[in-house]
């Protein structure tokens, strides 16, 4: 049970994150295109750590999250397609 939240909020965090990110983006129409599945596709958005950090701690709180599941969150997040925190040159 508490996985399926878990994965709900990491979903909550890459709409929010694509959502902010430069340039904007629905994670949902980005999946249902298949973009996805490009390796290191995520590589061409950009939000700063700081931002991503604060998404994930909001997105916990919302979730009622331990603290536990809030470390499990940020690594997963943060490890798997978040947006990149250096922007292309």
């Amino acid at each position: 049970m508490r996985d399926k939240l878990i994965s709900k909020a990491i979903m909550k965090c890459y709409e929010v994150m694509y959502n902010e990110a430069e340039p904007s983006a629905d994670i949902h129409e980005l999946i249902s295109m298949g973009k996805t599945k490009k390796p290191n596709w995520f590589m061409d958005y950009y939000l700063s750590e700081e931002r991503q950090e604060e998404i994930i701690s909001q997105v916990a709180k919302e979730f009622k999250l331990t603290k536990r599941e809030k470390e499990s969150l940020h690594v997963s997040v943060l490890l798997g397609s978040a947006p990149s925190a250096t922007k292309k040159e």
